[in-house]
């Protein structure tokens, strides 16, 4: 081992780089950060042995795993078609406004609450049984 690297637990690790423990466990899983690279075990683990991380190494693994990730993003946004101006009348070729309102009031009066219908302006006539009844 380099005697200028420096090896911690890690909680250190974590505060060393500004991450939580998850992002350490989750990189580990996926293989970013190797054992007997990036980090020992110093004991059984089982029996409450505990893993020391190299801070030098485990910051450099993490910035190229993040540059990686951002290369392949812009390699995908560069792969998606992107439209300008010309692309737009190419694929708009009709529209319709539906309604263009900038009132409370909107262009058909059949619609909403307590508008001018005859049904509503008039009071309905309550049906009595004795109408349905035949004598």
């Amino acid at each position: 081992m380099n005697p200028n690297l420096t090896w911690v637990e890690i909680t250190q690790l974590c505060e060393h780089l500004l991450c939580s423990e998850k992002v350490i466990y989750s990189a580990k899983r996926l293989e970013v950060l190797k054992a007997g690279v990036h980090f020992y075990a110093l004991g059984n683990i089982s029996r409450g042995g505990k893993h020391i991380y190299c801070v030098e190494l485990c910051r450099q693994a993490l910035l190229d795993q993040t540059a990686k990730q951002a290369k392949a993003v812009s390699e995908k946004i560069k792969a998606q078609e992107v439209y300008n101006q010309s692309h737009l009348k190419e694929l708009v070729t009709r529209w319709q406004p539906v309604e263009i309102s900038l009132v409370a009031i909107p262009l058909d009066n059949s619609i909403g609450v307590n508008r001018s219908h005859p049904s509503y302006s008039t009071p309905k006539e309550e049906k009595q049984m004795s109408n349905y009844v035949s004598d």
